[in-house]
């Protein structure tokens, strides 16, 4: 396991771009249950918009993990799905230890969101991982239909060598 997460952490690392924007996408997204909690965002809180806000938020953050395990290169599409599920999951910590028990059904919506994203972040790496393997024997099929042909037109090009009397004669029968 040690290995994989050493492997995972390298790759993650290969794209620092892809996974500074999606951690700092992730904390400002998931940050909206913290805005609830901390006084200095009072003002923001009673706005009109923030209940919108407040319910769409959590969606827009795990739905950007998945757009984003669904684009980037397969290897490190599950690697930096697991790493933003993850991260959403603890920047929702400190209010989760805020609010319990009075908010438990959110908490309880959360965690099942978070669940049910980590199954479309497999789901997802399942499929490109079958798209890959299905592309490399579409590429094997032509490689073995293309060397099948060659011979084909071979033997073709003997038997009319041999009919029309310029080939090798075939052993009798």
């Amino acid at each position: 396991m040690g290995d994989s997460l050493k492997e995972s952490g390298r790759l993650v690392l290969s794209y620092p771009f892809h996974a500074f924007a999606l951690a700092l996408a992730v904390l400002v997204l998931a940050a909206g249950d913290l805005m609830e909690v901390i006084p200095f965002f009072a003002p923001l809180v009673t706005s009109p918009f923030f209940p919108f806000w407040h319910e769409v938020h959590d969606l827009l953050a795990l739905g950007l993990v998945l757009y984003l395990t669904y684009r980037l290169p397969y290897k490190l599409a599950p690697t930096l799905g697991i790493a933003g599920l993850v991260l959403f999951l603890a920047d929702h910590g400190p209010y989760f230890f805020m609010v319990f028990p009075k908010e438990l059904p959110e908490m309880f919506r959360l965690l099942l969101t978070g669940l049910i994203a980590l199954l479309g972040i497999f789901m997802i790496a399942e499929r490109r991982q079958a798209l890959e393997l299905a592309e490399r024997r579409e590429q094997e099929i032509k490689a073995t239909a293309d060397l099948n042909l060659k011979v084909l037109n071979e033997r073709i090009q003997l038997l009319e060598a041999i009919e029309r009397g310029k080939g090798p004669v075939p052993p009798p029968a």
